[in-house]
């Protein structure tokens, strides 16, 4: 399984669900405020979907974004690919 993440600034390529769970938990880290606590249990790929959704609502309420700048701004968890 392949899971990409990307947002406007970047794309990241997950070899496994907890890969990309992980790095969805990190992927703002770097940009110096206090951020929600990744608070998702994820077992399947549509609970990851839900959870990416929820978290960039709760991102964009601390950066203060609304949509549609949210949408644009913050990262989208994007197509999965199966297999090799």
């Amino acid at each position: 399984m392949t899971i990409i993440l990307s947002d406007k600034n970047r794309t990241e390529t997950y070899e496994s669900l907890q890969n990309a769970v992980e790095g969805a938990e990190a992927w703002y880290c770097d940009i110096g405020i206090k951020l929600p606590p990744w608070e998702h249990r994820v077992a399947k790929t549509e609970d990851f979907f839900t959870a990416i959704a929820d978290y960039r609502k709760r991102l964009g309420a601390v950066l203060g974004l609304e949509p549609p700048e949210e949408e644009k701004q913050l990262f989208r968890a994007g197509e999965i690919k199966w297999g090799g």
